[in-house]
C-alpha cells in the first residue's frame, strides 16, 4: 500500500478570506469612484489611471487568492506533500532527520503565507497554532501548520 495516504488535510486559510474581502471592497471603491468620474468632470487621463490602478490592485489580489487560496497536508509512508494548491513541497521520508510539533506564531514568521528565514527555513504558515517542524537531511528546514500533528507524525511512521 505505498502511496496511499494516511494522513489529509486540506483547509481554506482565514488570510485568504481577508484578500476575497479586500477584493471586493477594492471592486466598490473603484466602481464609485469610476462613477463619480464619469458623472462629474470626466477626464480621459483620471480614467485612465484609475483604470490602470484597478487592474494593478484586484489582479496582485486575484494572484495571491489563486496561489494562497487552498492549503493542504498529504502523508503516506513514503512521501509528504504540504503546502498551498500552487505553491508546495513534496519530501521523501527517507531524508527527513527529525520531525517534531512545535507552536506557531506567525509574528515570529514576519506574515503569514510562504516564508523564508535564513536561507534553510521555509514555512508555510497559515497562522497561530501547532504545527511541524521537519529538518530534513542537508539542513534544510520546513515549518507548517498542521491541526493534527501527533497524528500526521505516526503516519510517517519515522
Amino acid at each position: 500500500m505505498a502511496g496511499q495516504a494516511h494522513y489529509l488535510e486540506f483547509r481554506t486559510p482565514m488570510f485568504c478570506k481577508l484578500l476575497w474581502a479586500s477584493l471586493c471592497v477594492s471592486t466598490i471603491i473603484f466602481a464609485s469612484v469610476f462613477v463619480i468620474l464619469i458623472l462629474g468632470e470626466f477626464s480621459y487621463s483620471g480614467l485612465a489611471i484609475l483604470g490602470f490602478t484597478f487592474l494593478l490592485v484586484n489582479s496582485m489580489l486575484i494572484w495571491a487568492i489563486w496561489a494562497f487560496g487552498r492549503y493542504f497536508i498529504k502523508a503516506s509512508q513514503s512521501n509528504i506533500t504540504f503546502g498551498y494548491s500552487h505553491w508546495n513541497v513534496s519530501i521523501d521520508v527517507e531524508t527527513i532527520a527529525l520531525i517534531e510539533t512545535i507552536e506557531i506564531k506567525w509574528i515570529k514568521w514576519g506574515g503569514v503565507g510562504w516564508r523564508v528565514r535564513s536561507g534553510k527555513e521555509i514555512g508555510y504558515i497559515t497562522g497561530n497554532g501547532t504545527g511541524v517542524r521537519l529538518c530534513i537531511d542537508g539542513g534544510k528546514r520546513y515549518e507548517f501548520n498542521c491541526d493534527n500533528p501527533q497524528e500526521l507524525i505516526e503516519g510517517l511512521k519515522i
